[in-house]
This record gives C-alpha cells, structure tokens and sequence, in this order.
C-alpha cells in the first residue's frame, strides 16, 4: 500500500528573477515552446503585485489537504512504531520495561505519536519555501519581475533551470 501524504498536484517551484517586464515575458514564451511547459505551470509576478501570495502557492486547497493527511499517517506511524519500540523493550530490555508493560506501551506509543506529527508539522510547513518566497517577495520589492513554474517532478524542474539560467538574474527553487 502506497500512501501519498503530499496533495499538491505541482510541488516543486521555480523563481527567476528578472530585471524588466520584457525579459520575463520572453523567458515565459521560452518555457512554453522550448520547454513543452504549460501556461497554467507558469506565474508572473510584476513589481509590488497584490497577488503575490496566490501565485506563488496557488495550490491552498493541496496545502490544506497535506497537512491533514501528513498529521494523520505520520500520527500513526509515530504510535505504531512506539508500539513496536516498546515490544522489543518489554521482551529484551531492562527489567523497568518488562515489569511495567502497559505503560511502556502508552508512554512510547504516546511520545511516537507526537514525534510523527512534529515531522508532519515539517513536511506540512514546506521550509524548503521560505529562500524562494523571500526573494520573490524582495524581488517584488525592488521593482523587479519574478516568474515562478510550478511543476511535477524533479525532471520538469531541472528542466526549467536549464532554460532559465542565463536568463534570471537570479533563480531558487524548492526540493
């Protein structure tokens, strides 16, 4: 069984920073013919845009539904291996364990779930974000155009880089 606890369609993103409207424009047309890229994978950000937010993580609902199903698996895979921790404490490990075996249960099954929803709490968060949204966000700033691709899979992403390096004045992209 395969469970999937990332629900958004496109998670890798891609932010190039561009000096000028023309040369985003023109590094979008690239994308779209030498990229074989879609124009809904594609998101402009003109200096101060009050969409910014939006289109950087278009995807509120993905995020939303990311962050109740990591929070639900990763919770159960904390308790489960907890529990699986405490069986071989209670079997093998010091006499404390064996002579309490129902507390050894709970206390690690207890401590296996919180230690699960702290790494969904991660997973949910997307820190690898946080570089490309600060610098969109100041690229905003400083009268700059961003463009951000929102793609698939690791190979779509590197494609883009390749295509855009020369291009940007800078790039960032998350994991």
């Amino acid at each position: 069984m395969e469970v999937n606890i990332i629900e958004e369609q496109k998670s890798h993103k891609l932010a190039a920073v561009f000096a000028d409207k023309s040369a985003a424009i023109n590094a979008e047309k690239t994308l779209l013919k030498e990229g074989e890229f879609t124009a809904d994978s594609i998101n402009i950000i003109r200096p101060e845009d009050d969409t910014l937010s939006k289109k950087i993580e278009p995807e509120s609902t993905g995020i939303y539904q990311t962050l109740i199903k990591s929070h639900l698996w990763l919770g159960l895979a904390g308790i489960a291996t907890g529990v699986i921790l405490a069986g071989f404490l209670i079997s093998v490990g010091p006499l404390y364990f064996q002579a309490s075996p129902i507390t050894t249960v709970l206390a690690l099954a207890f401590f296996g779930m919180l230690a699960g929803m702290m790494l969904a709490g991660v997973v949910s968060i997307r820190p690898d974000h946080d570089f490309m949204i600060n610098q969109t966000t100041e690229a905003s700033q400083k009268r700059h155009w961003t463009l951000i691709v929102h793609v698939k899979n690791r190979d779509a992403l590197s494609r883009a880089k390749d295509l855009l390096q020369h291009r940007a004045l800078s790039l960032s992209e998350t994991l």
